[in-house]
């Protein structure tokens, strides 16, 4: 009930702005600002609602920043992953030996136990030295991430939703339409830059994430020697897989509020905009932002969801 109440009083507000006549003076002035105005607010309910788009694009390479960001990533694993991976050696065979040395202490060296701890440092070692053709294979090009994602994009992206608009403005309205438009368009596209501004950094976290993760991995497989899967080495290879699988989950993200944005341009948007329909538009817009807001919450929780579904 308070919510309608705030939407009428937004009609009120801006639907009785005063109307001033135009007259010859004007040489047409009146027409060119309404068809301005409604240019205007065209494109800007075109880049509110098309929100959904943009909270994958970096993170899947995409947008303007996407493929500098991919490039920054590849070079900081491939400058630390080696140094990482000869750390890792040593870790590796420091597991190994404690092992041996704990099973000896309690009597429980046998050949069956050293063969076995054998096993595991050979397994280690393998693992270390193939590090580099793990990280492609999970985060690289074309690795598991990226198949997550456009296997997740194939199924159920669409787009960015379509929006065709009316518009019902006399040239003698040109006042209340420039007001408006100006109003509208102020605050719908600061929404959409603190939105895409807030998404962007929310990408560029999880790529910094990948690439730190992705530069230590050489010491994380090591450390499978030590208590294998579900020991430290197991539990960071966990956390290494949900955050590369982080682009799915963006790109459904992305899909889920393309798709209320489509819903609330059909349904918002329906009536030509007028001056007695001005209040509907600023009841629609504010309704997209809350959606592309719902996003934004939702991208902050994903990496848990990931963490929840490998374990981690």
């Amino acid at each position: 009930m308070e919510t309608n109440f705030l939407f009428r009083i937004i009609s009120l507000l801006f639907s009785h702005l005063p109307v001033f006549p135009v007259s010859a003076d004007f040489f047409g002035i009146g027409e060119s600002i309404c068809d301005w105005a409604k240019s205007s607010i065209t494109e800007s309910i075109k880049t509110l609602i098309g929100i959904g788009d943009t909270m994958n694009e970096v993170f899947t390479g995409g947008g303007v920043i996407g493929p500098a960001v991919a490039d920054v990533q590849a070079n900081v694993v491939g400058a630390v992953m080696p140094a990482a991976s000869s750390l890792g050696v040593v870790i590796c065979f420091a597991c190994w030996l404690f092992a041996v040395i704990e099973l000896a202490i309690q009597d429980r060296l046998t050949p069956e136990t050293f063969v076995k701890s054998m096993a595991r440092l050979v397994f280690g070692m393998v693992a270390i030295d193939l590090a580099t053709v793990l990280f492609d294979n999970i985060a690289g090009p074309g690795g598991f991430g990226d198949a997550f994602s456009e296997t997740i994009k194939k199924a159920v992206s669409k787009g960015s939703p379509s929006v065709t608009l009316t518009f019902e403005l006399e040239p003698d309205e040109w006042f209340t339409a420039a007001v408006n438009a100006i109003l509208f368009n102020t605050v719908c596209l600061l929404a959409t830059g603190a939105m895409t501004v807030v998404s962007y950094i929310v990408q560029i976290t999880r790529i910094i994430e990948i690439a730190i993760r992705g530069s230590f991995l050489g010491i994380a497989v090591g450390m499978l020697a030590d208590d294998g899967w579900k020991g430290p080495g197991g539990r960071y290879l966990k956390k290494f897989l949900a955050v590369c699988c982080q682009g799915g989950v963006l790109v459904l993200i992305g899909a889920v509020i393309s798709s209320l944005m489509a819903s609330f341009v059909s349904t918002a948007f329906a009536n030509a905009f007028s001056i007695e329909t001005i209040g509907e538009y600023w009841t629609g817009m504010f309704m997209c932002i809350g959606v592309g807001l719902a996003g934004i919450s939702i991208m902050f929780k994903s990496l848990g969801y990931l963490n929840d579904l490998f374990g981690a």
